[in-house]
């Protein structure tokens, strides 16, 4: 769905012209800021109140920024699986070793 230059015109005006994440002016920008949903239109609702202005910088540095903060997420999943899986491994190599050394005993005695 695009919008309409109208509703562009209104929300620039909505807005004082300003980014609503920092409140920067347009002029201040070097020209004009963006329009972004801060809420989904996922859900199905449009409304001039859900839109706002916004510098492209500052979208840009929050999505990488979201996807920083999902990769570390991750990363920190995966370490911790990592680490359990070594435990495990050490656990299982250790096992191996014990029955290894009882299978030797057993031979011995034959």
């Amino acid at each position: 769905m695009s919008i309409s230059q109208d509703t562009r015109e209104r929300v620039r005006t909505l807005c004082d012209y300003r980014c609503g994440y920092c409140g920067t002016e347009e002029w201040q920008a070097g020209g004009q800021l963006e329009i972004e949903h801060f809420r989904p239109r996922s859900s199905g609702w449009f409304h001039i109140n859900w839109l706002q202005l916004n510098r492209p910088q500052l979208i840009i540095a929050r999505q990488r920024r979201g996807r920083l903060i999902a990769n570390r997420t991750a990363e920190q999943e995966y370490q911790h699986i990592i680490t359990q899986l070594r435990t495990e491994n050490a656990q299982q190599a250790q096992e191996i070793t014990t029955l290894r050394a009882l299978i030797a005993q057993l031979r011995k005695q034959k």
